[in-house]
């Protein structure tokens, strides 16, 4: 009799534990809403990381460079040493070069001190050299070829690390050409690398390869040339005087007239003259508010702006624009060298390279910087450099968007990466940077792009 009974109360737990197909599904759910809110963590985490890998890699960097800066300013710019390099500088100058193309002028009557501030400037850039053109290359290529240079400095090549290891010797007829394996934008950050570790500056000697973390150096283009990374495992980008950080349109402004359109600025009876550059109202006196923010996103620590005053606005009287203050010539003698110098009748402001220096009259510090995660640089790459001539000015053939220069981009302008220029995009030049936004100065998405990343040496953390 109590046998059914039995029966259908197993019957009955059975059913009750089972799950419905809609509890199964709320489960499901759930795990994936887990397993997605997981992996959100995990990348966040990622990213987090690399950053703050980014982040340290970069203020090493600063560090050693900064110690090399201030060994140079305490033992090499105060003796004897710099006395006979600038004495060495100023016979070059005097020589000039007439097979050179174009002609280098000869150039009589410089002032001492602008003869010193262009051979402080000279020096630095050897010891920081940013693209393969600015050091020496005379070499004698090996056997099967006639003695030529092949676009690789001697002093790469002859260093007794890596020698004649560097990368693999392309032959093109009986000239040696670069590795056939070395990109262009690796090129600031091996050089920075190699004068970090391989050469020596008045008062600082060389780091060992060992003080860099495996994950900081790699040889991304496998050249046999290591560079810096960031913590994607991209080279970073190292740019020696990024001037045009700060005067995007240089010395001339944004309305390209060397002073304010249709003024006397200087009061010498001209208009729109080279005298004018750098007096009171024209172009280059107050650095907008939008450069100066879009710099400051990569380059922390700026000086201050000025107290402005009245309608329009205008520094107090005694109080400028630092940005406008070239750290190495405070008082500005290059600049009216230049507007005071002629060459065959036009003025040597005209003939200064940008190439090889930079925007007269302009704040400068080194900048090594990320192109972080999506790998986009909000500004111009460090070896984009179209004026192959280095004449700095934009010649026939420099911007036709061949291969031939490999840089040229074709977009109606001279560009030089050494500037560090912002990306300045319109509708004719399109989305150069691929972020999806077409930039401009006033628009700093580009700038935006590598916040992360920017410089940290001389600001907070």
């Amino acid at each position: 009799m109590h046998k059914p009974v039995q029966i259908r109360n197993a019957v009955q737990k059975s059913h009750d534990s089972g799950f419905t197909l809609i509890e199964i599904l709320f489960v499901l759910m759930i795990v994936s809403f887990l397993m997605a809110t997981l992996g959100v963590t995990i990348s966040n985490m990622l990213t987090s990381a690399r950053e703050a890998q980014t982040i340290a890699t970069i203020e090493k960097i600063d560090g050693l460079i900064a110690e090399r800066q201030q060994g140079l300013e305490r033992v090499f710019f105060r003796g004897r040493d710099f006395k006979r390099y600038v004495e060495k500088f100023h016979e070059k100058l005097l020589e000039g070069n007439p097979t050179a193309t174009p002609p280098i002028p000869q150039l009589f009557g410089l002032s001492p001190k602008a003869v010193e501030a262009g051979a402080r400037k000279d020096f630095f850039r050897l010891i920081f050299p940013q693209r393969f053109t600015e050091m020496v290359d005379v070499r004698t290529g090996p056997s099967p070829g006639t003695p030529g240079a092949d676009g690789i400095p001697d002093r790469i090549q002859f260093d007794e690390v890596y020698g004649q290891g560097f990368g693999t010797i392309v032959w093109n007829g009986a000239t040696p050409q670069q590795p056939n394996n070395h990109r262009p934008e690796t090129e600031s950050s091996e050089l920075l690398y190699f004068a970090l570790t391989r050469m020596s500056t008045y008062g600082v000697a060389p780091v060992g390869a060992d003080a860099f973390k495996t994950q900081e150096v790699a040889d991304t283009d496998n050249d046999g040339l290591p560079e810096f990374v960031d913590g994607w495992g991209q080279p970073l980008r190292f740019y020696r005087w990024p001037t045009r950080l700060f005067k995007p349109f240089g010395l001339f402004g944004m309305d390209s007239a060397p002073g304010t359109v249709g003024v006397d600025d200087d009061g010498t009876g001209g208009t729109d003259d080279v005298s004018d550059i750098g007096w009171p109202g024209t172009d280059d006196v107050v650095i907008p508010s939008q450069i100066r923010f879009c710099a400051g996103l990569y380059m922390s620590g700026l000086p201050r702006a000025p107290y402005m005053v009245g309608s329009p606005p205008v520094p107090i009287p005694g109080d400028y624009d630092q940005l406008n203050e070239d750290p190495d010539d405070s008082f500005g003698v290059l600049l009216f060298e230049a507007k005071r110098l002629t060459a065959s009748g036009i003025p040597m402001l005209f003939a200064v390279s940008e190439s090889g220096y930079h925007t007269l009259d302009t704040y400068h510090r080194p900048l090594v910087v990320s192109a972080g995660a999506d790998g986009f640089l909000g500004l111009y790459e460090a070896y984009h450099n179209e004026d192959t001539n280095f004449n700095g000015l934009l010649d026939p053939n420099e911007d036709d968007g061949n291969a031939s220069p490999p840089n040229d981009n074709g977009n109606g302008y001279l560009d030089i990466g050494f500037l560090g220029q912002l990306i300045n995009e319109d509708a004719a030049t399109g989305d150069i940077n691929g972020n999806g936004t077409v930039d401009t100065f006033n628009n700093p998405t580009a700038a935006f792009d590598d916040i992360t990343n920017h410089n940290r040496r001389a600001g907070g953390k």
